[in-house]
């Protein structure tokens, strides 16, 4: 009969990605299978990425998916390119000797390691930053109301030193600041920032805001009618 000793999920962090031991599944006529899943927390591409896990003694493997290379007891398996936020998902299906008692914490032994590019040192933010301006439609004159400026980075890239730009036009007044510099921003990371205006006149006012990255920009654009 196979034996698992406390059966519960481990957490095993390997520096460039965020792991979670999979459950181990135990039974008399199974073998026993585990893994991890794990989300690359690389701020760019990594190459010749490579996991390496060590099998408990008492054991025999049976199989790995994906497939690995297997020499005795320790198993590699070569993924080349990883991507930020990739997922990466490995199982090993083992069979334990008979009376053989594993702790999860045996099975918690897997490394990683990788090199980086520096070609990929600029990160190509151009198509990735989405902005976008929440106003109503119209106020009147000396009514208070607000703004909800929203950022989305739906790139696989940090974006570090985002300069915001506000721009209120005359007949709009607002204690909030007209520059903003977000020094990170992570991948599909959202922000809203919340500014609370007043309309001092009658006309229709245009609001826009303007993110730059480097020598990229993005903008949004709203439009305000303020009614007597």
């Amino acid at each position: 009969m196979m034996n698992l000793q406390n059966p519960a999920e481990t957490a095993n962090p390997i520096g460039a990605v965020e792991i979670t031991i999979d459950q181990p599944v135990a039974g008399s006529d199974l073998p026993l299978v585990y893994g991890l899943a794990a989300k690359v927390l690389l701020p760019r591409p990594a190459f010749g990425f490579k996991v390496d896990h060590d099998i408990p003694d008492g054991v025999t493997l049976i199989d790995t998916k994906p497939s690995a290379t297997c020499l005795g007891g320790h198993i590699m398996w070569n993924l080349g390119r990883v991507d930020p936020g990739q997922e990466i998902r490995l199982q090993v299906i083992v069979a334990p000797e008979p009376d053989r008692v594993i702790s999860p914490q045996e099975l918690a032994t897997f490394t990683a390691t990788y090199t980086q590019n520096l070609y990929f040192e600029t990160p190509i933010i151009s198509s990735r930053l989405r902005l976008k301006i929440e106003a109503p439609p119209q106020v009147e004159v000396g009514e208070e109301f607000e703004c909800h400026f929203h950022l989305h980075n739906g790139g696989n890239w940090i974006l570090n030193h985002l300069a915001l730009d506000f721009q209120i036009p005359e007949g709009l007044e607002t204690d909030a600041p007209a520059k903003v510099v977000v020094d990170e921003m992570l991948p599909k990371e959202n922000r809203t920032y919340k500014v609370k205006l007043s309309a001092n006149q009658a006309g229709t006012f245009p609001l826009s805001i303007t993110a730059q990255v480097g020598d990229k920009t993005e903008q949004a654009t709203a439009q305000i009618i303020v009614g007597n």
